[in-house]
């Protein structure tokens, strides 16, 4: 199992009490009030609760410094360039603010100094742009700390900037039944001059006291997937979690990050669990390999309706035949939910379909369909191509 922090997506779903924009605020004592006055900001992402994988530092390709990279590759593709980004934000007008990498044992870090002048409310905002790279394996700490005329000097620290390569953390603690799951929208070139977003579906699932692997579920059962399963190792004291050797992640009570992104936990219904509402998705991007749009009503009652629309086609050049099918379904009838989340949808006309239903949940596992939402891993059957599951997070519509 290998996942990057460094990709091109962005997170449709964030879930936790701990962002992963992470502010710590400078104080100022006021003589005259006599009270102190939090007027400066500054928030990172990762933040501090969120681990952090960087690549090892090869001197003979050290990354681009910050110029470099906002001349080549503009804002939109910083996440290429950077690992770790800040902001200082000021509440009224603050002179001589300067950022300073004060700790950074084991990690090359460019730059090492930013001097962000005076910053002024509502105007333009202190960016921080840091290109991490490490030169030991294993956990590191990146501190950084915040001067300003008038200020204290405030420090934050980014405790979990991980290198893999080194012998795994230490932890024997174990998350098994725990799934968790991310929609994600990533995008490539899909012509020369053009770039496309196609969303994705992520899960983790922690088999047992040992394997975790990344699959959609079928009839109910998940597997460790086509890339197959890695062990795992938890220390529940930190929340650290390290999954095969390329991997880092933390989960606490408070928020899930894994592979650098946010991750939201899932627990099964109950069985005979009946819902009332309605749960749809939509697919912003464009393009959308599987369900383009759903919506799924549940009834107290036993009856269901689901709503379909499938899009297999890929982006292709004008000229160039188009490939794959899209189609539409609508099914209705009675529900059944049974163990493991197995959803058992009969339509007297079409049949039956097993689906595998999954509630989102706090951090803390308690089920909050109507307010996270839920997922729904959907076996697919296009009219042209190969069977296939696919997964998306509904949310509560009414």
């Amino acid at each position: 199992m290998y996942l990057r922090h460094r990709t091109a997506s962005t997170s449709i779903l964030a879930v936790g009490l701990l962002s992963l924009l992470a502010p710590v605020g400078l104080t100022r004592v006021d003589a005259h009030a006599g009270t102190a006055t939090s007027d400066l900001r500054i928030v990172t992402s990762p933040g501090p609760g969120n681990p952090l994988s960087v690549d090892a530092l090869d001197p003979a390709d050290p990354p681009p410094s910050p110029q470099e990279c906002l001349d080549e590759r503009a804002l939109a593709y910083q996440h290429l360039c950077y690992e770790v980004f800040g902001t200082v934000l000021v509440e009224e007008p603050v002179a001589d603010v300067v950022v300073t990498v004060v700790e950074h044992d084991g990690l090359y870090v460019d730059p090492l100094v930013t001097d962000l002048g005076t910053l002024e409310p509502g105007g333009p905002s202190g960016n921080l742009f840091h290109a991490v790279r490490a030169e030991t394996v294993g956990l590191h700490t990146l501190t950084l700390e915040v001067t300003a005329s008038g200020h204290e000097p405030l420090q934050i620290s980014l405790p979990y900037v991980w290198r893999a390569g080194g012998p795994p953390i230490e932890g024997d603690d174990s998350l098994a039944g725990r799934l968790y799951g991310r929609t994600a929208a990533r995008s490539y070139r899909c012509r020369s001059h053009h770039r496309c977003t196609v969303r994705t579906a992520e899960r983790v699932t922690f088999l047992d006291g040992s394997r975790a692997g990344s699959a959609l579920a079928l009839d109910g059962k998940r597997t460790c997937g086509p890339g197959g399963c890695s062990r795992y190792r938890y220390d529940a004291a930190s929340g650290l979690v390290q999954i095969g050797d390329e991997t880092i992640g933390r989960i606490t009570s408070l928020a899930s990050y894994i592979g650098g992104e946010s991750y939201a936990r899932m627990v099964y219904p109950r069985p005979g669990l009946r819902l009332d509402g309605w749960w749809a998705y939509a697919a912003m991007v464009d393009e959308a390999r599987g369900v383009k749009w759903e919506d799924l009503w549940l009834r107290p009652n036993g009856h269901f309706r689901l709503d379909y629309v499938v899009d297999t086609t890929r982006y292709r050049p004008p000229g160039e035949p188009e490939t794959g099918v899209h189609y539409r379904r609508h099914l209705s009838g009675s529900y059944e939910v049974r163990r493991r989340g197995r959803l058992v949808l009969t339509d007297p006309k079409r049949g039956r379909k097993v689906a595998t239903l999954a509630l989102v949940a706090s951090p803390q596992g308690t089920p909050r369909p109507r307010t996270l939402g839920m997922w729904l891993d959907l076996p697919l059957d296009p009219p042209k191509g190969r069977p296939f599951v696919d997964g998306n997070l509904l949310t509560f519509r009414q």
